[in-house]
Order: C-alpha cells, then sequence, then structure tokens
C-alpha cells in the first residue's frame, strides 16, 4: 500500500467538519503539523484496520520464516501431494 499523506496545520481541527470529511473520502493518512513539525496523523478507520491487517500478517510472516523448526518442517512438495493423495485414495 503507497500513498502520499495530505498535510495540514493543526489549526484545521477547528474546522472539524472539514477533517472528517478528508478523513473519509481521501485513503491516506492525514499528518496535522504544528509550527511547522508533525504533530499528529488521522486516518479514517477503513484505513486503520487496512494497515493494522498488514501489519499483523507481515509479523506473521516474519515469524514464519525464522523460526527454527521451519527446516524440519520442510517437505518437497511432490512428496507432499503424493501423500495427500494417498491419504484420499484410503478414505
Amino acid at each position: 500500500m503507497k500513498f502520499l499523506p495530505k498535510v495540514m496545520p493543526i489549526s484545521e481541527l477547528k474546522n472539524i467538519e472539514n477533517i472528517s470529511r478528508v478523513c473519509k473520502e481521501s485513503n491516506v493518512p492525514i499528518i496535522l503539523t504544528k509550527n511547522g513539525y508533525g504533530d499528529m496523523v488521522l486516518m479514517n478507520v477503513a484505513l486503520y484496520e487496512s494497515l493494522i491487517e498488514e501489519i499483523n500478517t507481515i509479523k506473521l510472516l516474519n515469524e514464519a520464516l525464522n523460526d527454527p523448526k521451519r527446516e524440519e518442517k520442510r517437505q518437497d512438495f511432490n512428496e507432499f501431494m503424493d501423500e495427500l493423495i494417498e491419504e484420499r485414495n484410503e478414505k
């Protein structure tokens, strides 16, 4: 997911209706600045949930790739398919 965030001054919070509309309509984070420096980030709930889901997926993949037992669990694809077909035929 690649996006360029919107940047707005923190004084825009006075116009909460506008901020809410921008959050809902733009599927990008809004960086609120104070004295020219980043202070807060706002985003709509759908974007937040999407980012959290992506982060959790990356964490799970990282854990799986770094699992010391991973090498032990590795199996040749053709062997796996043969075993699967064999088990299915036994039923």
